[in-house]
């Protein structure tokens, strides 16, 4: 008997550093937020919810857009005191990201337009230093760009806009910037998009699907949402958060369509999903409206 407890606890503890090594996906929701381990466990509630903006890759600073009508960039400390502003007045600023080293950012930013006003411009990419230093456009993209994401390599993709025609708006999908910009998906509808924690991968959401993309050969991964379930037919996903092992990710899976104003919920309103390369998939509910999802190490 005692031989095999001891192969019990001997199976249990590689088992147990197991599940630690996938991390925790922590969700911030309106006023709170929770942590959860990818099996839906909750670990911890909190209702004190981090100053704005998150927190640059070191930990020290934080971004965030002025929330007076001019929308400008502004960097704080990590608590969030000492704001100060790093963007002209005449410039309104949208997203944004850290770089690696966390000694700029990239954001998108188009003149100001008074309240009232009509504004005209489309968003276009700039980059500046955290303290408001060497201020430069990035990239003209004749109708806008969206999305800026940096890779912990360094490397910054983000969406290129087409014309607005029909329902759902197309772009490519672009990584680097300058002349060696390239264009890695063409002309296509992409809700949302992440880089994978070790830089070979982004994930992106298209119309009924998820796909896993390897940048350095351009192969994909699809994962039709309807295989998950059959109920997630005519559904995209928001919120996108790599695991650290960079072979899953966290989000949730919403109907795209056009819904009923007071209707019934559907599938997808109150899951948090976990999608892994191979088309596998789990969810749970977190008990929150999802604002937005982070998965760390711990």
């Amino acid at each position: 008997m005692r031989w095999m407890l001891m192969l019990v606890v001997l199976v249990l503890i590689p088992l147990a550093a197991l599940a630690g090594d996938q991390g925790l996906i922590r969700v911030v929701g309106e006023g709170s937020q929770r942590s959860f381990r990818p099996d839906g466990t909750e670990v911890e509630t909190s209702n004190v919810v981090a100053p704005r903006g998150p927190l640059s890759p070191d930990g020290k600073l934080r971004a965030f857009v002025s929330a007076d009508g001019k929308e400008t960039l502004s960097v704080s400390d990590a608590d969030g005191g000492n704001a100060r502003q790093i963007t002209p007045a005449a410039m309104t600023a949208g997203q944004w990201a850290w770089s690696p080293d966390s000694k700029r950012l990239v954001f998108l930013a188009r003149p100001y337009a008074a309240p009232g006003t009509f504004q005209a411009a489309d968003w276009q990419l700039h980059r500046i230093d955290a303290d408001g230093k060497d201020l430069k456009p990035l990239a003209n993209s004749p109708h806008g760009a969206e999305q800026p994401r940096i890779a912990k390599d360094g490397r910054l993709a983000y969406l290129r806009n087409y014309p607005r025609e029909g329902k759902l708006p197309r772009a490519d999908l672009v990584v680097g910037d300058g002349e060696e910009a390239k264009a890695i998906v063409k002309n296509s509808f992409i809700n949302e998009f992440a880089w994978s924690p070790d830089s070979k991968s982004i994930a992106y959401s298209t119309y009924g699907a998820l796909v896993f993309y390897d940048v350095a050969t351009g192969k994909e991964q699809r994962v039709e949402f309807a295989s998950i379930d059959s109920r997630l037919k005519g559904y995209s996903a928001w919120y996108l958060a790599f695991s650290p092992d960079s072979q899953r990710v966290a989000c949730v899976i919403k109907f795209l369509g056009d819904r009923q104003q007071g209707g019934p919920k559907m599938f997808g309103d109150d899951e948090l999903f976990i999608v892994s390369r191979d088309g596998k998939a789990t969810w749970f509910q977190p008990g929150m409206v999802v604002h937005g999802l982070e998965w760390g190490a711990k």
